[in-house]
This record gives C-alpha cells, structure tokens and sequence, in this order.
C-alpha cells in the first residue's frame, strides 16, 4: 500500500492507492509542479509513505519546483 498526502496551508488530502499481493507501485510525475519550498519541507508538502497510517514508514517528502524521481 501507498499513501500519498498533499499538504497545503494546513489542510491534507490522502490518496491511497493498494498493489495486489507480491507486486509493486511505481508513482511518476508526467509534469512539473509547485508546491511552496520550506526548510526540509515541513509545511506545505508531498509526502508518501509505505503503508496505509500516518505513521507507516516514510519514504520521502517533496516540496518546490523539483519533481521526484520515479518512486
């Protein structure tokens, strides 16, 4: 399980998204965004997690103009 979560201006939105057993999810971006930089991002923010809870583990979290790699 992947979950992706957006934060903007204190407000999170949670995408979550399941593989069948034994498989894998790749997360591409196709274009650039903005998401406002913070010093190690701690505001508004793209995080994603390995695991369905808040506190599954962290894979990364991105914000600025920098799309991530594929993930």
């Amino acid at each position: 399980l992947l979950v992706t979560v957006l934060v903007v201006e204190g407000i999170a939105v949670a995408q979550k998204t399941q593989a069948a057993p034994r498989q894998r999810i790749e997360l591409t971006f196709d274009e650039r965004y903005y998401i406002e930089p913070s010093f190690e991002c701690r505001f508004d923010h793209l995080e994603v997690r390995d695991g369905p809870f808040g506190f599954s583990p962290l894979i990364d979290r991105y914000c600025g103009m920098k799309s991530p790699a594929l993930i």
